[in-house]
């Protein structure tokens, strides 16, 4: 298929729809400064079309100019969502910027000239913390690249207001360093799916994990302690992690499908994903990830750091017994094989000890 100037626009917009609002990677503002001080230390740095300089608007609506080529999108006034329930106060900005599409041009139908820049945006949510010289922010970004211009954006323009601030993606309140947690959930919606009183790990759809060499295992389609290469994964220590889950939770009134990843960041599966009531689908989008980050999170990790059986006896278990099916099915498979005298993993009755 090839594209006319007339195709640019309508591609533009397709493109930011598969951009926008789908990865969130939470991080942290430190500064001295109040929340509005710090939205309107980057409200200074405006996109501009004619130069095609990025720079910064208030936004929580939708925004009809985002896909579209070499346009300026209007200044709208800062407004500040007040504290409530478990959402914090917070303003919602977004980060504009003008990309070229190769692919445009790559594939422009004979003697035509498209023009192939048009304008991205880019979301960040900036909230109140328990410490007031700390903001947690949530950037939803598509790719590294975005990430760190965004990232890279808010830290020069904060330096200037306030020479002492500091801005990082790689630390966030829901950030942990623990890949035993995606075995607890497996085991979790395997015999007790209730995280809590109002949640439940209904299942894990995908999970990837890493050895001691970082080479990757990548399982999908459904999770299950049936499947080879999870027991090679549980029995040979492997680090997992990122895992794809579907949460039910009461707390938040919704169904939330998304994969998770140790540093906190997260996608959302927004086809999947769904709230008892309607909303607004921009709407929507920001209450994913502010519950999310806010709630259902947080409260997965409580209650995985909470479990005094699983740190003291079901994790070792667990991963003694993935070694022992293993064993079994190649036992099954080949009946000519058997385990060496005294290996304590085919004697069941031995000690389930783990390093």
């Amino acid at each position: 298929m090839r594209f006319g100037h007339d195709h640019v626009a309508q591609l533009g917009g397709e493109l930011s729809v598969l951009f926008n609002r789908v990865n969130v990677t939470p991080g942290q503002i430190f500064s001295s400064l109040s929340l509005e001080k710090v939205a309107e230390a980057l409200l200074v740095d405006v996109p501009n079309a004619s130069t095609l300089e990025s720079g910064w608007r208030a936004g929580e609506s939708g925004d009809e100019h985002i896909g579209l080529p070499r346009v300026t999108p209007p200044a709208k006034p800062l407004t500040v969502r007040e504290a409530s329930g478990h959402l914090p106060r917070r303003v919602h900005l977004r980060f504009f910027e003008y990309v070229k599409n190769s692919f445009v041009t790559k594939y422009a139908a004979s003697g035509t000239s498209p023009d192939v820049t048009f304008l991205q945006g880019t979301d960040l949510i900036i909230c109140e913390s328990d410490s007031a010289s700390r903001f947690t922010i949530l950037i939803s970004s598509d790719a590294g690249t975005h990430l760190n211009k965004v990232v890279r954006s808010v830290s020069d323009l904060l330096a200037i207001a306030d020479r002492g601030s500091a801005v990082t993606a790689l630390n966030s309140p829901i950030n942990f360093d623990q890949p035993d947690l995606y075995l607890w959930l497996l085991t979790r919606a395997r015999d007790k799916r209730r995280i809590d009183a109002g949640m439940k790990v209904n299942r894990v759809d995908a999970l990837s994990g890493r050895d001691k060499s970082s080479r990757v295992t990548a399982m999908t389609k459904g999770v299950s302690f049936d499947r080879p290469a999870f027991l090679v994964a549980i029995a040979d220590a492997e680090r997992l992690g990122p895992a794809q889950l579907r949460i039910s939770d009461t707390d938040v009134n919704g169904y939330l499908v998304f994969t998770l990843s140790t540093n906190g960041s997260f996608r959302l599966s927004k086809s999947f994903s769904h709230y008892r009531e309607p909303d607004d689908e921009v709407e929507v989008g920001m209450r994913y990830a502010l519950d999310l980050v806010f709630s259902v999170i947080p409260r997965i990790i409580a209650a995985y750091q909470g479990d005094e059986v699983w740190k003291t006896t079901q994790r070792a278990a667990e991963i003694v017994s993935a070694a022992r099916a293993l064993i079994a099915r190649y036992q099954e498979r080949f009946p000519e094989m058997t385990a060496p005298e005294g290996d304590s993993l085919a004697d069941t009755g031995d000690s389930d000890t783990v390093a």
